[in-house]
C-alpha cells in the first residue's frame, strides 16, 4: 500500500499482484490497471511521480509505503473469479458493461470522423438568418451533407434542388466560393480534414425555381443591393448579388438588372462607403475595385425617376432617403408606469398651487431669494416621499422618488423588427405574428414583379395588421421650430455660453419611429424606435412626450451600459451619432436639468450613528449658486416636510468623498466655482451641535477619538477645528476635550473607510501612536485632509489584562456585524483525513497515562 504525498496531504493506492497470472495491480479508488514492477520500483525512497494515470498533485518527495504479506498455499490461497463462475446476475451485469463499453468506443471513432462546422441560412419565410451547426461524416458527399443541411434548417416547403451549400465568412458577411467544381470530393476533402474549428463557415443557398445557381469564383465581391422607390420613400429588401472586383461597373449594373429583371439604362448605382458615406458610381469603364468594393459591400439603385437623376447627387430625393437610411438606428427605451405618470402629474399641479401661495424670503445677505417656480418646483421634483429616518419620522432612508432603475434588457426574439437580411438579429416576434396573418406578398406593394418591398423598417405606409402584439407605430418627424426651442431651452453647458448663443438655430428634421409594446417578462412599457441618429436629445425628447404621457421638461433620459449602469444624458444638445445599434435607454420622472443645473445627491452625516451615512434627497443647484441659498431651500424643504426646523447656523454641508466626510462648504462658496464638486456631486449634510465655527477654507476639520486602554473602550466621536496645520495645535484642542496635559497626549492616524472602525484587541499595540513628530501634515502623520479620524489617549494609562473570557466576548461583539453578512460557499467534497500521531500511540481505552502519552512534539497532522 503506498500513500502518494507528503505528511500534510496525499492519496492512498495499492499494488497487488495476481499468483495466476504473476501479474501486478493497480488498486487505486474504483480503477484497477496492469503495472509493471518498474512502475512500482519508482515509488521507492520518493522521487519523481510515475507517469500515466497517476496526476501531478499526487507527487511528493517521500512517499510512505507499507508492506503486506501472503503465504503462497495453493491449497489456502483463494484465486479470483472467472466470468464462468460469476453468478447470474454479474453475468448480465458484465456483458451490459462490455455493450456500453462497445457503444462508447464506437461513437469516440465517429465522432473522431464527423466535421463540425457552422452553418447558416438566410430563412426564406422568416427573412433572418439562421447560425446551425452542421455535423457530417468526412466520407459522406457534397449531396449527402446538403440534404442534411436542409434538414437541420427546417426548409421542408423548399425543395432539394433549389439549395446549395457555398463557403461563407460570418464575419464579413461574404460569399467566399461555391462547390460546383469539388462536388465529386467527399466533405473531409472539401473542408481539409476533421479539425476543431475551421477559417471559414457554410451557408445554405437557396433560390428561386425558375433561377439557376451562378458559379462563385474565389476573391470575388459579396453585394447587398437594394432598390429604392423613390415615389413610395421606400427601400426594398436587399438581394444578394455576387461579383467580381474586376468587373467594370457597367458590367455589374448589367449583372444586376438581369438578376432583379431592371431595366440598366437609367439605373444610378450608389455605394455606401464607409469613409465618405455615400457616393455615386459615374464612371462605367471603373473596376469595380477602383471604386472601392470589398469582400462585403451593400449598394443602392434607382431607375425610374428621370427628373431626380438630373439634380446634383446632393441635392436629389434619392440621396436625402439614403442618407436618412444609412444613419437610422434602433433603439430600446424603457418607460414609466403609467400610475407613476399620473402621481408625477399630481406632484406638478399640487407644486403648482403651492408656488402660487410661496413669497419671498430675505437671505441674511438682504436679497430677496424668490421662492417662485423655479427654485420650489426644483426642491418638489427632486426630493421624493420618503426622507431619511433619523431626520424625519419616517420608515424611509432614501429619497430617490420615482427614479427605481428596472431591467431593460430584452430577449433575443424582441430585439429587432426587421433588419439587415444577412444579420442574425432578425428575429422580433412582433413582426413574425404580423408576418403569420397575412401574406407579405399580399400587404406589400411591388416595385417591379421580381423585387420584394419588404423593408418594414423603413417603411411609411405600413400598416400593421389586428393580430400585432404591439401597439401600431407612429411616425414622427420634429419639426424645426420645436426642436430649435427644446435644444437652445434644455440644453447643458456653460451659462456665459448658452446665454451667448441664445438665438435657436433650426435644425433639418429627423426621422423618427416608434412601435410601443409590452414586455412579456416583467409586464413593463417599452419603446422600439428608429431613429435617425443625428437627431438631438432635445428633440427625441419631444418625440417621446406622446409615449411617456408628459413634458419632456418633468422626464429624464439615461443610457443603460453593458453592466446595467445608468447614466443620465443631461446636455441636450448632443445626437446619437456615437451611439451603436440597440442601444438601451431608461425614462425616469422628475424634472430635467436646464442650461447650467446639475444633479447633487444629499447624504445625512451622523459620525456616530451605527449607519453614518444614509441618503436624504436628491437636489438640483444652477452652477454659481452660494452653499447659504442651498442650505435654506434644504432646510425649508425639510420643514415643510417633516415638520422639523434645524437653525440655519447649525448645518453644514461638506463634501463627500467615496463615503468619507470632506471639506466643509462654506456660506459663501459657489458650487461649481469656489467649491469644485467634479462629477460626482455628492454632498454631506450635517446637523451640529452647536452653531458653526468653522469661518475659513485654510481650517482643518478632524474627526476625533479616545481610546481607554484601562477599560478598553473607545469614547464617541468628537470634532475638532485646527486654524493652524501643527501637532502642537491638535493636541491642545485634545486636551481642551480630554482634560489630559498635552504632554501625555499620544496619537493614531485611523486607517480604512469613516468612521475608520478598529478593534481594540489590536488598537493599543498595532497602531502607530506619537507623542511627538516634526510635522502633523508629512511623515509620519500624514494628517492633511478633513474628515480624518483621529485616535488619541493617555500615555500614562495601563492597559488592562484580559482573560480569555473576555478577550472572546469582545471579539464576538466586534465580529458580530460582520458574521451577519457572511455568505456561506459552499466547498468541495473532500476525502476524510487521517490523523497519524508521530509519538506513541494512546491507548484503547482512550485514557492516556504518563507512560504512553505522546511527546510534546506530537501533532496532528491531516492525511487524504
Amino acid at each position: 500500500m503506498v500513500h502518494s504525498g507528503s505528511a500534510s496531504g496525499g492519496h492512498y493506492y495499492a499494488y497487488i499482484k495476481s499468483f495466476t497470472e504473476n501479474q501486478w495491480y493497480c488498486f487505486n479508488d474504483a480503477q484497477v490497471t496492469r503495472v509493471t514492477y518498474d512502475e512500482i520500483r519508482k515509488t521507492y525512497g520518493g522521487g519523481p511521480s510515475r507517469g500515466g494515470y497517476y496526476i501531478s498533485s499526487y507527487a511528493s518527495s517521500t512517499n510512505a509505503y507499507m508492506l503486506m504479506y501472503r503465504r503462497v498455499d495453493k491449497e489456502q490461497n483463494a484465486v479470483p473469479m472467472t466470468p464462468d463462475q460469476f453468478p447470474e446476475h454479474l453475468k448480465v451485469l458484465l456483458e451490459n458493461m462490455q455493450e456500453a463499453e462497445e457503444r462508447e468506443r464506437q461513437q469516440k471513432e465517429l465522432d473522431r470522423s464527423m466535421c463540425k462546422i457552422k452553418l447558416f441560412c438566410l430563412h426564406p419565410r422568416k427573412h433572418t438568418m439562421q447560425e446551425m451547426r452542421l455535423k457530417v461524416h468526412k466520407d459522406a458527399s457534397l449531396a449527402e451533407a446538403t440534404q442534411t443541411a436542409h434538414q437541420i434548417a427546417n426548409l421542408g416547403d423548399v425543395p432539394l434542388e433549389c439549395c446549395r451549400l457555398v463557403m461563407y465568412d460570418d464575419c464579413a458577411e461574404s460569399l467566399e466560393c461555391s462547390l460546383e467544381e469539388v462536388a465529386h470530393q467527399t466533405m473531409g476533402q472539401i473542408l481539409g480534414g476533421v479539425k476543431s474549428s475551421y477559417p471559414f463557415d457554410l451557408l445554405l443557398e437557396i433560390r428561386k425555381p425558375h433561377e439557376t445557381f451562378q458559379p462563385y469564383k474565389i476573391g470575388g465581391t459579396t453585394v447587398k443591393v437594394h432598390v429604392v422607390n423613390l415615389e413610395a420613400n421606400e427601400i426594398a429588401r436587399a438581394v444578394v448579388v455576387r461579383g467580381l472586383k474586376t468587373q467594370t461597373v457597367e458590367e455589374f449594373k448589367a449583372q444586376v438588372a438581369q438578376q432583379l429583371g431592371l431595366p440598366s439604362s437609367n439605373m444610378r448605382m450608389v455605394l455606401e462607403n464607409y469613409h465618405s458615406g455615400l457616393e455615386l458610381l459615374t464612371a462605367p469603364g471603373r473596376m469595380l475595385k477602383s471604386e472601392g468594393f470589398g469582400k462585403s459591400n451593400t449598394v443602392f439603385i434607382e431607375f425610374i425617376d428621370e427628373e431626380d437623376s438630373k439634380l446634383p447627387f446632393r441635392e436629389s430625393q434619392f440621396f436625402e432617403i439614403l442618407d436618412r437610411h444609412i444613419n437610422t438606428i434602433v433603439i430600446y427605451v424603457h418607460l414609466p408606469q403609467e400610475e407613476e405618470v399620473l402621481l408625477e402629474k399630481q406632484r406638478m399641479s399640487s407644486s403648482a398651487e403651492n408656488d402660487q401661495r410661496c413669497g419671498s424670503v430675505e437671505d441674511e445677505g438682504g436679497t430677496a431669494t424668490a421662492r417662485s417656480t423655479q427654485q420650489t418646483q426644483t426642491a418638489n421634483t427632486a426630493l421624493s416621499d420618503g426622507y431619511d429616518s433619523d431626520l424625519c419620522d419616517s420608515s424611509s432612508s432614501g429619497c430617490r422618488g420615482g427614479d427605481h432603475s428596472e431591467d431593460s434588457s430584452l430577449t433575443d426574439s424582441e430585439r429587432t423588427l426587421v433588419g439587415d437580411d444577412m444579420s442574425p438579429r432578425n428575429n422580433s416576434p412582433d413582426i413574425a405574428d404580423a408576418d403569420d396573418s397575412g401574406s407579405v406578398e399580399e400587404r406589400q406593394p411591388k416595385l417591379v414583379p421580381s423585387v420584394e418591398m419588404t423593408d418594414q423598417i423603413k417603411r411609411s405606409m405600413l400598416e400593421p395588421s389586428g393580430s400585432m402584439s404591439a401597439a401600431a407605430p407612429t411616425a414622427a418627424a420634429s419639426t424645426a421650430d420645436g426642436v430649435a426651442e427644446e435644444a437652445s431651452g434644455y440644453s447643458c453647458g456653460n451659462v456665459a455660453q448658452s446665454q451667448a448663443e441664445a438665438a435657436p438655430i433650426k435644425e433639418p428634421r429627423r426621422y423618427f419611429r416608434a412601435w410601443p409594446y409590452t414586455d412579456k417578462e416583467d409586464g413593463s412599457r417599452k419603446l422600439r424606435v428608429y431613429v435617425d441618429k443625428r437627431i438631438t436629445f432635445g428633440a427625441l425628447k419631444k418625440e417621446l412626450e406622446q409615449y411617456v404621457g408628459i413634458d419632456s421638461s418633468h422626464f429624464k433620459v439615461f443610457r443603460v451600459y453593458s453592466n446595467n449602469q445608468e447614466f443620465e444624458c443631461t446636455k441636450l444638445t448632443d445626437n446619437l451619432v456615437s451611439y451603436a445599434e440597440d442601444t438601451k435607454f431608461v425614462i425616469k420622472l422628475g424634472r430635467a436639468l436646464k442650461p447650467g443645473e446639475h444633479r447633487m445627491d444629499i447624504y445625512l452625516l451622523s459620525p456616530n450613528a451605527p449607519e453614518p451615512s444614509k441618503f436624504l434627497l436628491d437636489w438640483i443647484f444652477t452652477q454659481g449658486t452660494t452653499v447659504l441659498q442651498i442650505k435654506q431651500e434644504i432646510l425649508h424643504k425639510i420643514r415643510e416636510r417633516c415638520g422639523r426646523d434645524i437653525p440655519l447656523n447649525r448645518c453644514r454641508l461638506r463634501k463627500k468623498v467615496s463615503g468619507n466626510p470632506g471639506a466643509v462648504y462654506l456660506d459663501s462658496d459657489r458650487l461649481d466655482s469656489d467649491a469644485s464638486m467634479f462629477l460626482s456631486h455628492k454632498v454631506f449634510l450635517e446637523v451640529l451641535s452647536e452653531p458653526e465655527k468653522v469661518v475659513s477654507s485654510n481650517s482643518l476639520v478632524l474627526f476625533v477619538r479616545r481610546w481607554r486602554p484601562s477599560t478598553f473602550t473607545f469614547d464617541p466621536l468628537e470634532e475638532v477645528i485646527l486654524n493652524e496645520r501643527t501637532l502642537g495645535a491638535l493636541k491642545d484642542e485634545l486636551s481642551k476635550l480630554s482634560g489630559l496635559d498635552p504632554s501625555d497626549i499620544e496619537v493614531a492616524k485611523c486607517p480604512g473607510q469613516f468612521p475608520c472602525p478598529v478593534s481594540s484587541l489590536t488598537v493599543h499595540t498595532e497602531m502607530e501612536w506619537h507623542g511627538t513628530a516634526p510635522s502633523l501634515t508629512s511623515w509620519p502623520l500624514y494628517i492633511s485632509e478633513d474628515g480624518l479620524v483621529v485616535l488619541y489617549r493617555d500615555r500614562n494609562e495601563a492597559l488592562k489584562e484580559l482573560t480569555e473570557e473576555e478577550k472572546q466576548e469582545i471579539s464576538s461583539r466586534e465580529n458580530v456585524r460582520a458574521a451577519k453578512g457572511a455568505k456561506a460557499v459552499p466547498s468541495p467534497r473532500k476525502e476524510r483525513a487521517l490523523k497519524i500521531y508521530m509519538g506513541s500511540p494512546p491507548s484503547d481505552s482512550g485514557a492516556l497515562s504518563s507512560d504512553t502519552k505522546p511527546s510534546l512534539n506530537s501533532v496532528p497532522i491531516d492525511l487524504d
